[in-house]
């Protein structure tokens, strides 16, 4: 029981170190996205 908790403690910390970073880096990554996939023009 005491080994899944702390499994489980692992990752839910894994997850949100992942989402804080990722909210720091917010402006960084939407510039990075939108040079990757803004110019991609979908077919209709």
């Amino acid at each position: 029981m005491f080994a899944a908790l702390i499994g489980f403690g692992g990752f839910v910390l894994a997850v949100t170190l992942i989402c804080v970073i990722a909210y720091r880096n917010a402006d960084s990554l939407e510039c990075w996205a939108k040079k990757h996939f803004g110019s991609h023009k979908h077919a209709n």
